[in-house]
């Protein structure tokens, strides 16, 4: 059934092309230290986008391969997430978004979950409402931000500051989330600045998070992994038409179903972009 949905999504995009459709292939590198469970793992992601008049279609496929440690768990990890995102144009300052993700997962309990997200911008004020639901367990997450943009001649920034506050519910049912908290607030803020055919990022989020939503509604972190501090920072160039971008991230985490603290994640991504 879900293969079904990727085709009928991926089918409607590419029927959808004109002059504003675009695609983005990812490749990451990931490598774990103190984990208990995982070692390193692969991962490949491709996304595409069509705007046409009001209308914006955002659909992203993310496949994980990821070798762990046996015992305890009883083979590797294969994850596939499916996600799909939809914005309209009210007013020329008013958009509203809605969204929808699915978790295929060969090993943990959030298997099957379904991630759903409303929204609404106006101006440089973005809001957004998720419901995740796990079956074992729920979450509610609001997220609010802010984007201010600057130019200095050819030089053109966009700072954005934002923030992330979760609440669980039923969590104390399985072994998978029983040791998170019930809230959890986090504050991040992202960097970008482009010149000519150059573009560099930065972004850091600070304040623990857990099963949280990212890339507003794009994607999710499954797993029981209590996020504590993470960093990035990416560098990248347009040739010939394509945006290709180097880009790395650090994360501190703890795995909460045995309280296995200082986890460190290490994410190397190329990801490479198109407009046509």
């Amino acid at each position: 059934m879900k293969k079904l949905i990727v085709l009928l999504l991926l089918s409607a995009t590419i029927i959808l092309a004109k002059d504003s459709t675009g695609y983005k292939v990812e490749f990451h590198n990931l490598d774990f230290s103190n984990s208990t469970q995982k070692e390193q793992g692969i991962r490949y992601g491709l996304g595409l986008t069509h705007h046409v008049d009001k209308h914006r279609f955002m659909f992203g496929y993310e496949k994980t391969a990821t070798d762990t440690f046996q015992p305890p768990l009883p083979k590797d990890l294969e994850v596939s997430k499916y996600a799909f995102k939809y914005i309209y144009q009210l007013k020329e300052n008013l958009f509203m978004q809605t969204s929808y993700i699915t978790i295929d997962d060969n090993l943990v309990k959030t298997d099957g979950g379904h991630v759903y997200g409303v929204g609404v911008t106006y101006k440089n004020i973005h809001f957004a409402q998720f419901f995740s639901n796990y079956k074992p367990f729920t979450i509610y997450q609001s997220d609010v931000s802010a984007s201010f943009k600057q130019s200095f001649g050819a030089l053109k920034t966009k700072t954005t500051l934002l923030t992330k506050y979760l609440r669980l519910k039923n969590y104390r049912n399985n072994p998978l989330s029983k040791n998170a908290r019930k809230f959890y607030f986090t504050q991040g803020i992202k960097l970008h600045a482009t010149y000519k055919s150059y573009n560099a990022g930065f972004a850091a989020f600070l304040g623990k998070r857990v099963f949280s939503v990212m890339d507003d509604g794009l994607r999710v972190q499954h797993h029981g992994m209590e996020f504590e501090e993470t960093y990035m920072a990416g560098v990248g160039k347009k040739i010939n038409g394509f945006h290709i971008m180097l880009k790395y991230a650090h994360s501190k985490a703890t795995e909460i179903p045995k309280l296995n603290e200082n986890v460190i994640v290490r994410n190397i991504t190329l990801s490479i972009q198109r407009k046509f």
